[in-house]
């Protein structure tokens, strides 16, 4: 009998438990974020563009040196990137929004200080020149 009064017990905190997660799922839902997240701790309505991951560690500013500087990573690619597609993605309002911030450094200079003066200079020139093509009414350049 004892058994069979913990499971009971057992079954009546669970509904509980699931309409407390509805509330937290139904809230992200109204401020239109991800209602599916297993983050419990979303005190604010949750949703949005932006997403909480946590609080890193780190001080941004290194987090950003660490990605854009290091051999092989994301700096140089990101650069070679802009250069070889400059014409195409200064039609493309998101794309040239990439290709801005990659032009004028990235926050704090993280990116010339990835990859340097002298490719950044090439950016730039290549940029110019798929801007002076642009409005000569040349054809694209191919890469």
């Amino acid at each position: 009998d004892e058994d069979e009064d913990e499971d009971e017990d057992a079954l009546e905190e669970k509904p509980a438990k699931v309409n407390v997660m509805s509330k937290q799922r139904s809230r992200a839902a109204e401020a239109g974020g991800d209602d599916m997240d297993d983050d419990d701790d979303d005190d604010d309505g949750g949703g949005g563009e932006s997403m909480d991951f946590g609080v890193s560690r780190k001080n941004p500013e290194a987090r950003r040196r660490e990605i854009f500087g290091a051999p092989g990573h994301l700096g140089r690619s990101l650069v070679a990137a802009c250069v070889n597609s400059a014409g195409s993605m200064l039609r493309s309002a998101t794309a040239s929004d990439v290709l801005f911030e990659t032009c004028s450094g990235g926050a704090g200079g993280v990116v010339v200080a990835a990859v340097g003066e002298a490719q950044m200079r090439e950016l730039h020139a290549a940029v110019a020149e798929a801007a002076r093509a642009s409005v000569a009414g040349e054809a694209p350049a191919a890469a």
